[in-house]
């Protein structure tokens, strides 16, 4: 609760104070037992409400394995938290086992794909399912996003691949909040696309 509630309060703060014309969001990850709790949508509800921050700027990112653990209960507490307004991730796509039938039933908006399928060194058959992941995105009119990105060759290779998001060290390291805002700011051109 604690994340959840600085989370969007500090979101909010990045939203105010940064000059980029792109507003950032933040993504938050919930664990199983966080998921199923029955209080969770009054918890993201009471932090978007506390903050003042605005429900489509938090992501909230939920493991393949998590929501696999009870589809009906998992698919039923997402479309709640959906109908906040919030977005929800598939976080480490590529690395469960989810069927195509039950990635169809979950109200998704993003697939994260896990970062072992752009790895250095990946095999052609590993590369090869970074493409799929993207197909399975576009079919299912979904973002996607490459989690750790870590040298240009990885980027290269998701611009040749065609998807436009990723995150990792390669883009920036954690910083602390006031770090973040001069780094947002010195990018507001690149990140806004001119």
């Amino acid at each position: 609760r604690w994340v959840l509630r600085e989370g969007c309060r500090q979101a909010k703060i990045f939203r105010e104070q940064t000059a980029a014309e792109v507003k950032p969001g933040i993504g938050i990850n919930l664990s199983v037992k966080q998921l199923f709790q029955s209080d969770i949508v009054g918890d993201v509800r009471s932090a978007l409400a506390d903050a003042g921050h605005v429900p489509s700027a938090l992501t909230l990112e939920i493991t393949e394995s998590v929501m696999m653990t009870d589809i009906d209960l998992a698919v039923s507490r997402l479309e709640e938290l959906r109908d906040l307004g919030v977005r929800l991730a598939m976080d480490d796509f590529g690395t469960g086992y989810s069927s195509l039938s039950y990635l169809s039933k979950f109200p998704l908006d993003i697939l994260k794909m896990d970062r072992s399928l752009l790895a250095a060194g990946a095999s052609p058959v590993t590369s090869g399912l970074a493409s799929a992941v993207l197909g399975l995105g576009e079919t299912f009119d979904l973002e996607v996003v490459a989690e750790g990105i870590e040298y240009p060759e990885q980027s290269a290779t998701l611009r040749d691949l065609g998807c436009e998001t990723g995150q990792g060290f390669y883009f920036a390291r954690p910083m602390e909040p006031v770090a973040l805002l001069t780094y947002l700011d010195d990018r507001a051109g690149e990140i806004d696309g001119t």
